[in-house]
């Protein structure tokens, strides 16, 4: 079936919570569903709705509205969350191998993922960019005594051992998330910032893949700009930013889609 007729994309898949028949959480993980999920593109269009009564409200801690938001597993019930356990995992097993056994879908160029590192690698010698991106600790050099009498010798290390740089970007990946999916998107692997770009919309089809190596390369570092722009603007920190920008974001998506596809 077309995707687009499913509406099938990462917007849409996760977990759908009804209390009494009505809707009160959409698009969810709650830590049910695995990390791995978005890399493996087996998540894209995964949708599993749990329906509870009004005994329920306790086992997600809900608002006084009745919603039902984003939070950890270990903030849910636990015989709860060991119950719907039982019951996700054999549709998750489903969902991966149904994934696996589609056609394999046409391999992005070597040429493009090179292309791809480089603008990474840009990016992350910007100290523009890279300025308050770091979330590690950083390592200050301590005042040291000098001691006039005698010059000390740096001591030498017989298996010196390279140490790799510290990054605030990960790199670019290329996703397949459906035609009715967002351009591309921000992806967080443990700890670790990544851009996602879905392959299977129009905007990849039919201009990305089109175009010359050093226009690719300026579009991989517009999008790369993204992360530190929305960490600037309390992206990640106030819920009614979030919303504004992901609809924006959408809306750009479907415009864009629709513009090609006319």
């Amino acid at each position: 079936m077309n995707d687009d007729y499913v509406g099938r994309s990462n917007r849409t898949c996760g977990l759908y919570i009804y209390r009494q028949r009505r809707l009160v959480g959409w698009g969810l993980n709650l830590g049910f569903l695995s990390d791995s999920a978005t890399i493996d593109h087996w998540y894209n269009g995964l949708r599993i709705e749990v329906f509870l009564d009004g005994k329920a409200d306790n086992v997600f801690g809900t608002t006084f509205t009745k919603m039902v938001s984003e939070k950890s597993i270990d903030d849910i019930d636990q015989s709860f969350s060991d119950k719907l356990k039982q019951i996700i995992r054999p549709l998750t097993a489903t969902a991966k191998a149904s994934q696996q056994s589609e056609t394999p879908k046409e391999e992005v160029p070597k040429e493009t993922k090179e292309i791809a590192k480089k603008a990474a690698e840009a990016l992350n010698k910007n100290n523009f960019l890279s300025k308050g991106m770091k979330t590690r600790g950083k390592n200050e050099k301590r005042g040291e005594h000098v001691d006039t009498e005698k010059e000390r010798k740096p001591q030498e290390n017989p298996n010196p051992t390279k140490r790799r740089k510290e990054i605030w970007f990960e790199g670019f990946d290329f996703a397949s998330d459906g035609e009715t999916g967002n351009m591309y998107r921000i992806d967080i692997r443990e700890g670790k910032n990544w851009i996602l770009v879905n392959t299977d919309h129009a905007f990849y089809k039919e201009i990305f893949s089109q175009l010359n190596k050093d226009i690719q390369y300026k579009i991989c570092l517009m999008f790369g700009c993204e992360i530190p722009s929305k960490k600037r603007c309390c992206y990640w920190e106030d819920e009614r930013t979030q919303q504004t920008i992901d609809e924006y974001n959408q809306l750009m998506s479907d415009t864009l889609r629709a513009a090609l596809y006319l």
